[in-house]
């Protein structure tokens, strides 16, 4: 089939007619263009419009096929010619329709899939459905620039294009966990439990822990070697306070300002927001809490942040001597030798500070409940006790002053009595009036601050610190009223 022959032959019979381009358009429902386009050799008429033509132009299909009018003696041999002309044609234009609309198909699948992993937060099922639906568009598109093969070819090769852009989404999905921590969008499985909720995706494993909290954090599970039980838990977001995150703030120095905020920042209790003092000339820190101590110990997270972060900040800022947090409702200092006194393997994990150690020794711990109720007794209430050089002793009622308290004897008698308290379980009755006792150190720092009360359970004397309540029973509590009160 000649385009240009055939061309020319439509041009030479437009004239004949005496029609101008646009008046022939207009007969056949195009533009001018498009006729000039046929006359110049540049497309054929869509085989729709073959009868038409031929109508306007009194040519028939055979002559127009031809591109010149065929005589009678030809006629049959022209006519089996130009009918597989036609058919060759018509293939052709079919497998170029395909070819067009094929490759439109998959462009705008693939653009599909990727725009929904980049609109849709990861936990939104809409990202996987339009990712998925993005790729069944772009296997028509496949569909349609395969359809010259034979149907067990195109089959194959259809097949193998799905599976190669799923691997493909699962992968981009991979990539996108693991560089943004976050959930993949192509979990097969959803276990949810108390405190954490497991995605299992095809690469990897997904633990979201503290899930819709202020401390979610996620651990990704590559060699998927978790399970709900023995993945490392915290109820901190562990990912910012975890050792791993945190000890690139390790400084000799306490007083550098950048190092020390950044590092109480990514501490637990800082989500309450928190000012801090730097104590340059007696090396400690003073951080002002911006929350009501009692209001944040749901499942003990203050004992365990403040046991957590002292351990922490002794570790990593080598002159640190003292830390006093501060709360509109309380207030706990803490020293060093305190610390490397009680705490539990706090040599061993100083000599050697890796996430292995410090997990092992700090992390679980402040997870143990029984053990954080005995380690956080030791460690800010014993130990200020025993660094007590002061006692004021209030009413109440109108905090005027009973006494104050010098005498070493004495002081070490009260304080004694005090670290003998048992925590308080169950209810017991007290005596409407009571006392309130200052603790102060050697530098006339406030320690710790008590309400004491006679108790009528066990005749013997109840006393609230730091938010807990402890039980002094008979001789032990009649002598503490007694030393306070005479």
């Amino acid at each position: 089939m000649n385009q240009e022959r055939i061309g020319k032959f439509i041009q030479e019979s437009r004239k004949k007619k005496g029609l101008t381009q646009q008046e022939l358009g207009e007969k056949l429902g195009v533009s001018d263009r498009t006729i000039g386009n046929w006359e110049n050799g540049r497309n054929m008429p869509d085989l729709s419009l073959f009868k038409p033509l031929c109508d306007e132009l009194d040519i028939t299909i055979n002559d127009l096929m031809s591109g010149e009018i065929v005589d009678n003696k030809d006629y049959k041999s022209k006519l089996e010619e130009n009918i597989i002309n036609t058919i060759n044609y018509s293939n052709k234009s079919l497998n170029k329709s395909n070819l067009n609309i094929g490759i439109i198909l998959i462009v705008i699948g693939v653009i599909m899939s990727v725009s929904a992993l980049t609109i849709f937060v990861s936990d939104s099922s809409w990202g996987s459905i339009y990712s998925v639906m993005g790729g069944v568009i772009s296997l028509i598109g496949v569909s349609k620039l395969t359809r010259k093969y034979h149907y067990g070819k195109r089959l194959l090769i259809c097949l193998s294009y799905f599976i190669l852009f799923i691997l493909a989404l699962f992968s981009l999905d991979y990539v996108s966990v693991i560089t943004n921590k976050q959930i993949p969008r192509f979990a097969y499985l959803k276990e949810w439990y108390p405190n954490m909720i497991v995605y299992k995706a095809p690469f990897c494993n997904v633990y979201r822990i503290n899930y819709d909290t202020k401390n979610e954090y996620y651990i990704i599970d590559k060699k998927k070697e978790y399970n709900s039980d023995t993945v490392p838990y915290t109820i901190f977001n562990r990912s910012k306070s975890g050792i791993e995150n945190i000890i690139k703030y390790k400084n000799k120095y306490v007083g550098n300002n950048s190092n020390d905020i950044n590092l109480i920042s990514n501490l637990p209790l800082s989500e309450y927001g928190f000012t801090i003092e730097i104590d340059s000339e007696k090396l400690g820190i003073n951080i002002n809490y911006h929350i009501t101590d009692w209001y944040i110990n749901e499942n003990k997270y203050l004992e365990k942040s403040l046991i957590y972060n002292s351990v922490s900040m002794f570790l990593l800022i080598d002159n640190l001597d003292y830390i006093n947090y501060n709360f509109s409702g309380n207030n706990y200092y803490i020293k060093r030798s305190v610390i490397e006194n009680a705490y539990p393997n706090y040599e061993l994990i100083k000599n050697n500070i890796n996430e292995k150690y410090f997990n092992e020794y700090v992390e679980k711990i402040v997870n143990n409940d029984e053990i954080v109720d005995v380690l956080f007794k030791q460690l800010f209430i014993n130990s200020g006790l025993f660094n007590t050089k002061k006692i004021v002793v209030k009413n109440s009622d109108d905090s005027k002053i009973i006494k104050t308290i010098y005498n070493e004897s004495e002081i070490k008698e009260i304080v004694d009595l005090l670290s003998r308290g048992t925590k308080i379980n169950g209810m017991v009755n007290l005596d409407g009036n009571s006392l309130i006792i200052y603790l102060y150190d050697k530098n006339n720092n406030i320690i710790n601050k008590f309400l004491v009360w006679k108790n009528t359970t066990n005749k013997g004397a109840s006393f609230g610190v730091n938010g807990k309540e402890y039980s002094l029973i008979g001789l032990d509590g009649e002598k503490l009223i007694e030393l306070l009160m005479k």
